[in-house]
């Protein structure tokens, strides 16, 4: 018996594992049922804002993931700021 497999492709869309072990008598456990995990083939959609030609940046540079736009409204402690979209 194999000790694992590995699939073709897989399409896009959402995908589970559902899992069972058998022991050396032949008894089988019950299901373990994991996911979905999300298959996309294709890259995402990046987009770069910079600050506009000839602006003032003072600080250091962000980086991170963010699952969704969110947007930042100045404060009056950075009153020249009209906003951070990360």
């Amino acid at each position: 018996m194999p000790t694992a497999t590995a699939s073709g492709a897989l399409a896009d869309g959402k995908w589970y594992f559902h899992l069972c072990t058998r022991d050396d008598a032949g008894n089988w456990s019950t299901a373990a049922h994991r996911g979905p995990y999300i298959v996309e083939a294709s890259a995402a959609l990046v987009v770069v804002v910079a600050p506009s030609s000839s602006s003032l940046v003072s600080s250091q540079a962000v980086a991170g993931i963010a699952s969704k736009p969110t947007e930042y409204p100045s404060t009056p402690d950075s009153a020249s700021v009209a906003g951070i979209q990360v």
